[in-house]
């Protein structure tokens, strides 16, 4: 007798890392939005961001290079 298994959703359903999701829940309770809209939200300005830059050929070195700080505190070389 075969095992049924349960039916797949026919969307793709990533995992988010556990310290995104904890930070994403902090940032929707603080903004009193549920997780999905701010996710949404976010993931969709990005997105828009990225293929703007391609477009454009913008090149992103700045940001990204500064991307990792702490807020308020820049590098000095």
């Amino acid at each position: 007798m075969k095992k049924q298994s349960m039916p797949r959703a026919p969307w793709y359903s990533s995992q988010l890392g556990r310290d995104l999701v904890k930070r994403l829940c902090f940032r929707a309770k603080a903004e009193s939005i549920p997780t999905t809209r701010l996710a949404n939200r976010i993931i969709a300005g990005e997105l828009a961001r990225e293929e703007t830059d391609i477009t454009t050929d913008t090149p992103r070195i700045a940001e990204e290079s500064t991307a990792n700080e702490p807020r308020g505190e820049t590098q000095h070389g």
